[in-house]
């Protein structure tokens, strides 16, 4: 799998413009539209379309994208092919909920001590540094939505003694940032439309951001 989409990112970065060649035909995933259209469906997905759906819906089963489906994703965007389907997000804040532990705060965040409040009011303070996806993966969920992003910093279990609720925010702008936009996905196919109320955009590599909110979580009382 990794080398056929090898093979199709070296195959779009040397496509010209052709409407009788396009990588996933005329009409991406037809049949998989939350409104059909009788004609588009007559189109057969290519071998690259089935593909990149197989690795979106893994994404949506928390695979996450992997780096191949990213840049093939990015060479679609770039050269303009699909743009209601396949679309950069560069406008505006997005944010990215982590539930960390205090010493990930230490070591990402060189004066956290100095800013902590353990009383559990909500800190806001400026910070300008990269971020980087987990360990072993190219790519982070992020939301343009601050109360979801809220959401997904909270604790995953009630046997957490103590963490950090975190929300980064970074500018989609930002010219060091690249945002995949997986609403035009979200919004148009059935297989995804489940997904539609995150407002998720992809964080492909370091991300740059430039605030940071978090509260410190009370030790829990039995």
């Amino acid at each position: 799998m990794k080398l056929i989409l090898e093979n199709w990112k070296k195959y779009l970065k040397e496509y010209e413009d052709d409407d009788e060649d396009l990588p996933l035909g005329k009409y991406v995933w037809p049949k998989d539209a939350i409104d059909p259209d009788p004609e588009k469906e007559k189109e057969i997905n290519t071998a690259l379309e089935e593909m990149l759906q197989k690795k979106i819906k893994a994404h949506i089963d928390n695979a996450l994208l992997s780096s191949e489906s990213v840049e093939i994703i990015k060479e679609l965007i770039d050269k303009n092919l699909y743009p209601e389907v396949f679309k950069r997000y560069a406008v505006g804040e997005v944010y990215r909920g982590m539930y960390v532990s205090p010493g990930w705060m230490r070591e990402t965040f060189t004066n956290f001590e100095e800013s902590r409040d353990e009383s559990g009011s909500i800190v806001e303070a400026d910070f300008s540094v990269a971020i980087s996806p987990l360990e072993g993966r190219d790519v982070a969920s992020w939301t343009r939505d601050l109360d979801l992003a809220l959401e997904f910093s909270q604790s995953p279990s009630k046997d957490h003694r103590s963490g950090i609720s975190l929300v980064l925010v970074a500018d989609a702008a930002h010219e060091e940032n690249y945002f995949i936009d997986l609403e035009p996905i979200y919004d148009t196919y059935k297989f995804a439309k489940h997904m539609a109320f995150e407002e998720e955009v992809v964080g492909v590599g370091d991300i740059k951001i430039k605030k940071v909110m978090w509260t410190e979580q009370p030790r829990l009382q039995r």
